[in-house]
């Protein structure tokens, strides 16, 4: 497996496919290899994750393991930054709901993220894409 042997830096089970998927697109290997080849590893996800996080870290290709790890998961950060920027501009604040309410909503709402938005997770992306589609037909 790719990140066996790395040490507790990977919370394998939550990100190990997503994570998997976004390096091999960096190393410009294929993320559904031939399912009669040892080692064995199936890719469930939609590759949308995969290619765009792979592409963006595609510069950092001689770069060590983790810090092509580091870089997928500054990116659901990113995500998820984005999501509460996309959600006061287009959702909060045209009702009138003061910043103060909104930021205290949102510290509240961080220690149940935190962990998500810490690993290399393809749902922030997919939230992500679904707020901007609301924005769109709001607007």
């Amino acid at each position: 497996m790719l990140v066996m042997g790395t040490g507790s830096y990977l919370n394998q089970s939550a990100e190990n496919a997503s994570l998997a998927g976004a390096l091999d697109v960096s190393e410009g290997k294929n993320i559904f290899p031939d399912k009669t080849v040892i080692p064995f590893r199936l890719y469930t996800y939609t590759p949308l994750h995969a290619w765009i996080v792979g592409n963006l870290i595609k510069p950092f290709h001689n770069s060590n393991l983790m810090t092509r790890v580091y870089l997928v998961r500054l990116f659901s950060l990113f995500c998820l930054i984005a999501i509460y920027i996309l959600l006061w501009r287009y959702y909060v604040s045209p009702l009138g709901t003061s910043l103060l309410i909104f930021l205290i909503s949102v510290a509240l709402s961080v220690s149940e993220l935190a962990n998500y938005a810490l690993t290399a997770r393809n749902d922030f992306l997919a939230i992500l894409f679904e707020i901007v589609a609301g924005a769109i037909f709001l607007s």
